[in-house]
């Protein structure tokens, strides 16, 4: 179940374990799909970030209508990842441990990936005291990986969890050929 919590961080219990190198972390790499069965609706995600229900709503619909896919390609130094789904496809490359900078002078992004206690994690720093930390680990048999996302705001913090599954990679769309009709 989503959860819509404020959290304070115990450094005792809750604090996380940066692994020495990206070769202690399993390897992401592969083609991935979103296991819509399992994985939670992103709508509040959205909700925090300011878009109004009419178009939460119709991401709902085409993610439930249209398959999303990750190719993830994981090395000791980056970490690779294309993203295709309803609203076409996306590319990101991330070193390791070094932030990288997205986005216009509209929505300026600090991007880093890391290894942290056995799992992939990327943080995206948005400003205006909103943060992503998408952590992405092995299920234990390795068919599986779980994305736990976790959007902090000034007003709370939203966190859901995502599943993909070992996948092919998604089919070519077919191509539309012209069909004339001859007089």
């Amino acid at each position: 179940m989503t959860e819509t919590r404020k959290r304070s961080m115990d450094s005792s219990s809750g604090s996380r374990t940066r692994a020495k190198t990206a070769q202690d972390a399993p390897n992401l790499s592969g083609t991935w799909k979103l296991d819509k069965a399992r994985s939670e609706a992103i709508d509040p995600y959205l909700k925090a970030m300011g878009l109004c229900q009419i178009a939460i709503d119709g991401h709902h619909q085409k993610e439930a209508t249209t398959d999303t896919f990750y190719t993830l390609d994981q090395s000791a130094t980056s970490f690779k990842q294309r993203k295709e789904s309803w609203s076409g496809s996306s590319s990101r490359e991330l070193e390791f441990d070094k932030p990288s900078r997205e986005g216009g002078c509209q929505i300026p992004k600090v991007i880093t990936a890391a290894v942290v206690d056995s799992a992939v994690v990327i943080t995206t720093d948005m400003g205006a005291g909103r943060t992503l930390t998408d952590t992405r680990s092995l299920d234990e048999d390795g068919a599986a990986i779980k994305m736990e996302l976790e959007l902090t705001t000034p007003d709370a913090t939203i966190a859901l969890t995502r599943w993909l599954v070992k996948s092919e990679p998604p089919k070519a769309p077919a191509a539309k050929e012209d069909e004339e009709e001859e007089e």
